[in-house]
């Protein structure tokens, strides 16, 4: 596994996911995962779809995401 960076920006009380940014993100063959986060911000969520061949990292962003939200 990777190395995986993120600053995530929330706004108002709704927490409207305003913009996640990957600042590092060591994943091998994963990259194509990093545009999960236009996902989440466009459907203000962590929980979007999967980027099809890049599963594990896909789930490593949601889930690194999900926890930040908390």
């Amino acid at each position: 596994m990777g190395y995986l960076q993120l600053l995530l920006t929330e706004e108002g009380e709704n927490h409207k996911l305003k913009r996640v940014e990957l600042l590092r993100h060591e994943c091998g063959l994963g990259h194509p995962a990093d545009v999960i986060v236009d996902k989440m911000v466009e459907q203000n969520t962590w929980d979007v779809d999967a980027v099809s061949g890049a599963t594990v990292s896909s789930g490593i962003i949601k889930n690194a995401v999900n926890k930040a939200l908390r």
